[in-house]
Order: C-alpha cells, then sequence, then structure tokens
C-alpha cells in the first residue's frame, strides 16, 4: 500500500509511507495526530482520498496512491 499524508495533524506532516496493511496505515497516523479519538471520511472530490476528522474538525487528509 501507498499513501501519501497530507497536511496531518499539528506539524502539518507532508510524506509518503507505504504501511502494509489498514492497521499499520492507523499507527502512522497516529504517531502524527496527537488525539487518539480520529475517524476517516472519504472526500467527496476523489475516490481514493479521504479527511482525516476529530469530531468536526479536519486534522489533515491521507490519499491511498496504491493498494
Amino acid at each position: 500500500m501507498k499513501v501519501q499524508l497530507i497536511n496531518l495533524g499539528r506539524n502539518n506532516i507532508n510524506k509518503i509511507v507505504y504501511p502494509a496493511d489498514k492497521q499499520a496505515l492507523q499507527r502512522e497516523i497516529n504517531r502524527h495526530v496527537l488525539t487518539t479519538c480520529w475517524t476517516l471520511e472519504q472526500s467527496p472530490k476523489e475516490e481514493n482520498e479521504y479527511y482525516v476528522l476529530r469530531g468536526m474538525d479536519v486534522i489533515g487528509m491521507i490519499k491511498i496512491l496504491k493498494q
């Protein structure tokens, strides 16, 4: 899996990561986000783009480049 992190977390992390599966992706997001209660919501713009939300606040985006 190849995933691009876009403006993620307090430090606005922008990099490409290669997690093995969804659980590894969640661990990678947890490294950059200070809270543990976040969710992913699909973007209406693109099929493989997701918002990382904490409550109603967007705290970053991820884009799945390759499954």
